[in-house]
Formats: structure tokens, sequence, C-alpha cells
């Protein structure tokens, strides 16, 4: 199973309003990691019991962000870069 998504700035400011999270780091663009499970939970068909997650680099808004299931193991990348401030994010 294969799908992809994007989270925009007001997907991300609507998960602010509703978890009371404001946390300034956020402000920049920064997507919630809980924001980008649950977005991934919701395309998937089969019940998921247990996620055992880790978050490599930032993901922001408006990049597109590609999931791959195989068997047991869901893998989810980062295809776009995005630059801040003259730096470059992954």
């Amino acid at each position: 199973m294969k799908f992809s998504f994007i989270v925009t700035q007001k997907e991300l400011d609507c998960y602010a309003q509703l978890s009371g999270d404001f946390n300034t780091i956020h402000q920049s663009g920064l997507v919630y990691g809980a924001l980008i499970l649950a977005k991934i939970e919701a395309e998937i068909s089969r019940q998921v019991l247990t996620i055992d997650v880790q978050f490599s680099r930032a993901i922001f808004t408006n990049q597109l962000i590609e999931v791959e299931i195989q068997g047991n193991l869901l893998t989810a990348r980062v295809k776009q870069k995005k630059c801040i401030f003259g730096l470059i994010k992954y």
C-alpha cells in the first residue's frame, strides 16, 4: 500500500487549536509529529495496535510525505527540501 499527503498551514493551525499546543517551534511551519501519525492512521484500513516511531528529520508544512506499507513495516519519507532563513531543511 502506498499513499502520500501534505500538511498545510491551515491544518497545523487547526491542530494547535484542538490540542492546545501552541509551542513556538511550530510557528515556523514545523509539523507536529502526532498530526503526521494521525494522518497516516486515517489512511490505514486495518487497526493499528502498536506504533513505534522515530522522527529522524523535521517535517514542515507543504512538504510531500510519501508512505509505503509492506507487511508490518511502514515507511514515511519526505521528498521535498524546504528552505527556511537561508538554511536547507529536509
